[in-house]
């Protein structure tokens, strides 16, 4: 959005901003709060926050299914887990071991974290950096399972985590939150692109600050108290299908779209999201 504004400064990105808008029926953004940027930079325009998230995993999610799953070996073990590229500033894994390291150290829960995805150069001195000066215990419970390329692997560790943790800068539609709360698994997150959304949207999680590792470990805390029971998961689950799976995706857009070509013609503006 930040490259939106600047190159929307020039008057030749203005015309075609401008033109796109005029022959558009609906201009679809990836966030609410996009949204109302949007609107406030572009002026008049019929603009609407559509869910475009096609990773909800498709399996069935009966109740007789989660109540059937049996622990793994070791499930009890994957308290925290984060899923995505290790190291980038984008990311902010500095913040999230930090963030651990307070949870372990001033909160004194022994939880364990596992991260999943590719290590980038700078994530290794930054590991090796983090383990000098923690506490022994607190090196010990960060678990490091590298990139995870079957699906059916990955659904399972999301599937016997308690709790799902980013602490991004930025993002646009994050694609493992969405993954995480389609399993039912609580969600620690900064309030970066579509996450706000979806935690409106029926997932449940806490907001914390980004860059704010102190508030990051509270929030942490704050999800390990409430890891409940598959009751609960399930139910997590059907609110965030409701709003993220496809089927009602497509029901929702075609609404839009006929209420974008009606306000073409005379009648009320496109508001709103899903």
């Amino acid at each position: 959005m930040r490259q939106l504004e600047v190159q929307a400064r020039r008057p030749w990105w203005r015309w075609v901003y401008r033109t796109g808008l005029d022959v558009s029926d609906v201009v679809s953004v990836e966030s609410s709060e996009m949204q109302k940027r949007f609107v406030a930079f572009m002026g008049r325009c019929r603009v609407c926050s559509i869910p475009r998230v096609a990773l909800v995993p498709s399996c069935g999610f009966d109740l007789e299914t989660v109540l059937a799953r049996q622990p793994l070996p070791g499930a009890a073990e994957l308290d925290l887990l984060y899923v995505g590229r290790l190291g980038p500033w984008q990311k902010a894994t500095d913040v999230l071991l930090e963030g651990y390291r307070l949870l372990r150290e001033s909160h004194r829960l022994e939880a364990s974290l596992h991260l999943v995805g590719r290590c980038d150069k700078e994530f290794d001195s930054l590991l090796t950096a983090w383990r000098r000066r923690v506490e022994p215990a607190t090196a010990a419970g960060l678990k490091i399972h590298g990139p995870v390329a079957d699906r059916a692997e990955l659904m399972e560790l999301y599937w016997i985590a308690k709790a799902f943790v980013i602490a991004s800068r930025y993002e646009g539609i994050p694609n493992v939150v969405a993954e995480a709360a389609s399993c039912g698994c609580l969600l620690v997150a900064t309030p970066v692109g579509q996450v706000p959304d979806m935690l409106r949207a029926g997932a449940q999680g806490w907001l914390v600050p980004i860059d704010d590792a102190l508030r990051l470990a509270d929030g942490l805390a704050e999800a390990l108290r409430h890891a409940d029971h598959h009751e609960a998961r399930l139910r997590r689950i059907q609110a965030f299908k409701r709003v993220y799976s496809w089927p009602d995706v497509i029901d929702y857009l075609v609404d839009i779209l006929k209420a974008g070509r009606a306000s073409r013609t005379g009648g009320p503006a496109v508001q709103g999201g899903m």
